[in-house]
């Protein structure tokens, strides 16, 4: 049987603003990955597969079995004698939709990265042969780091960029863009450990 595999792209601030720490609500944003006879739902703030009912790790897809119940993200390390790391279980949980400015700082409001896009090959090919494109297809955040090809084939990088000049950044699909996938359907997200208070750890941030 073959498992949709879940990879992370991990970009780490600044050690300059390492203490900083936003307001943000918890995230809501959450999609399904839906391809390869699994359904999993995917929120966007560190667990995988649970967040009240329903637990969705759905094989084979439509049938009666969930082969999870709940996962999560932990990521930690020691800076000198210093503890910092953002986990949970069950919640609270300790990332927040977003992400973080070239200074490491959080959104003032997380709210408005509070999404999870979705796009599958077979979006791209409606887009191509209609000119319809699906919302996540359309608003896919190349300038948050989504990442995404040129006409030629070659990835787009605007990482480089303060965040403010990018921030706005879309695909551009009618220019020949395309998102670049890994696999069959991908999701993506940008989320941050700096966003709130890690209550749950009581570690400090690591700027992720």
């Amino acid at each position: 049987m073959r498992l949709p595999a879940l990879l992370f792209l991990l970009l780490i601030a600044p050690a300059t603003a390492r203490s900083q720490t936003g307001t943000c609500a918890q995230s809501l944003g959450e999609a399904y990955l839906d391809v390869g006879n699994v359904r999993a739902r995917i929120p966007n703030n560190g667990n995988l597969f649970w967040r009240g009912s329903p637990h969705v790790y759905n094989v084979p897809k439509g049938g009666p079995a969930n082969a999870m119940f709940a996962g999560g993200i932990w990521l930690g390390g020691m800076v000198g004698r210093q503890l910092r790391m953002a986990g949970s279980t069950y919640g609270p949980y300790e990332f927040w939709a977003g992400p973080l400015d070239e200074g490491g700082r959080p959104p003032a409001d997380c709210s408005a990265f509070d999404r999870v896009y979705r796009v599958s090959r077979s979006d791209i090919r409606r887009f191509e042969s209609t000119g319809a494109a699906e919302p996540d297809l359309a608003d896919w955040p190349t300038g948050l780091g989504a990442p995404t090809l040129d006409i030629d084939g070659n990835p787009i990088d605007v990482m480089h960029l303060p965040l403010s000049e990018r921030l706005d950044r879309r695909i551009n699909l009618q220019a020949g863009e395309r998102p670049l996938l890994s696999g069959d359907q991908m999701l993506w997200w940008v989320m941050n450990d700096r966003g709130n208070t890690h209550t749950r750890t009581d570690a400090a941030s690591m700027g992720m």
